[in-house]
C-alpha cells in the first residue's frame, strides 16, 4: 500500500510541475501581449499628437521644416543597397529608394 501511495505522490508531484510550467508559459506570453498594447497605446497617443500638431498648421508644408522633421523622425538609415529608411519616432519606419 505504501508503494501505491509513493507512485501516487510522484504522479502528482509530476502532474504538478506540468501545471506549474504550462502556468509560467501562459504567464510569459500574457505579460508579452499586456506589453504589446501598451506600446501600441503609446505609438497611439504619439500619432494622435503629430495629427493635432499638423491640424494646427494653417497650410501643410510645402517647403522643408526643419522642427517637424526632427518631431518626427527618430533615425535614418542609408543602407547599401540604394535605400534611405527612415524611422518614425515609437511608430514605424519608411523605406525609399535613393
Amino acid at each position: 500500500m505504501e508503494y501505491g501511495a509513493k507512485e501516487s505522490s510522484d504522479s502528482y508531484l509530476a502532474e504538478y510541475d506540468k501545471l506549474v510550467s504550462r502556468y509560467k508559459n501562459i504567464e510569459s506570453k500574457c505579460n508579452s501581449i499586456i506589453e504589446t498594447n501598451e506600446k501600441r497605446r503609446i505609438q497611439n497617443i504619439e500619432i494622435t499628437k503629430f495629427i493635432d500638431e499638423i491640424k494646427k498648421l494653417d497650410t501643410p508644408p510645402i517647403e522643408f521644416d526643419e522642427i517637424l522633421f526632427h518631431h518626427l523622425i527618430s533615425k535614418i538609415v542609408i543602407t547599401k543597397d540604394g535605400y534611405a529608411i527612415f524611422h518614425i519616432k515609437n511608430v514605424t519606419s519608411i523605406r525609399l529608394e535613393i
